[in-house]
């Protein structure tokens, strides 16, 4: 079947239709893969509730992955002065259904030379990225084009790596007239020590090669006995500083009293 027998705007509409927060994209997967088979792909979702399509037999195998969950939150779904709204338009379904396009155009004679294997994959919004951990290790392509929201002109080539970071401070509870600081005060300053860093490493350094951080969120358990604050931010990574070196720059400046637990550990290129 022709890619034209599909519309490519009224296709897309219906998955911005289907809410896909991450975690809940298995009706949108299955909206996408049904597509797919329309269009004369091999569609199909994993167990990852990855939408995935696949078209060819050549010998050069191709990965078109984009990622088909959202952030929570509604944006109506309208079509207003050729401009097609909706959670997910830009971010990152339109970007996943062009490429579903573009595989089914292929010609014959591309396909004979190409096998491409479409990814929508889920929870990219999620610290976990669960779909596309399943298929790394599953796929072994020699080209990979990923779909980002970089503007129909702009072509994205590189990321950030990323590090995600949890703190966690215990102590004995006192009175508050107390001049020791407290486990909330503690973690405060740990924080403010690692955004002097992350600015001293950025002076003269364009966006791509900053360090990012984010506070993402703060808690202070309220105990009797033991105060307990925890705190979790991530780090954005220029190619300069890999995981690794991020890890020994914060753990250096980390108090012995403190906990750190790192995750998420992804490599910038």
């Amino acid at each position: 079947m022709k890619a034209d027998t599909l519309d490519p705007v009224e296709f897309l509409k219906g998955a911005l239709e289907i809410p896909s927060p991450s975690g809940q994209e298995r009706l949108v997967a299955e909206y996408l893969a049904e597509g797919m088979e329309r269009l004369g792909l091999r569609g199909f979702v994993d167990e990852a509730d990855n939408a995935r399509g696949q078209v060819g037999e050549g010998p050069v195998q191709v990965v078109l992955l984009g990622h088909i969950d959202t952030v929570p939150g509604v944006v109506p779904v309208r079509l207003e002065g050729g401009k097609l709204f909706g959670r997910g338009a830009v971010d990152a379904k339109g970007p996943f259904v062009a490429m579903v396009f573009a595989a089914a155009g292929l010609s014959q004679e591309a396909r004979k030379r190409l096998t491409v294997h479409l990814v929508g994959a889920t929870e990219e919004e999620a610290p976990s990225s669960k779909g596309a951990r399943f298929v790394a290790p599953r796929l072994k392509p020699d080209y990979v084009v990923i779909g980002e929201p970089s503007g129909w002109e702009g072509i994205t080539l590189g990321y950030k790596g990323r590090l995600l970071v949890k703190v966690r401070r215990e102590k004995d509870n006192f009175h508050s007239a107390h001049h020791e600081p407290n486990a909330a005060e503690e973690l405060i300053s740990y924080f403010v020590a690692i955004k002097a860093w992350a600015e001293a490493m950025n002076v003269g350094q364009k966006a791509f090669d900053q360090v990012q951080y984010t506070l993402r969120d703060f808690r202070v358990h309220p105990a009797e006995l033991k105060q307990v604050a925890e705190m979790f931010f991530d780090l954005r990574l220029p190619p300069r500083l890999p995981p690794e070196e991020a890890i020994r720059h914060l753990t250096a400046y980390a108090p012995p009293t403190i906990e750190l637990e790192f995750f998420g550990r992804e490599v910038p290129y």
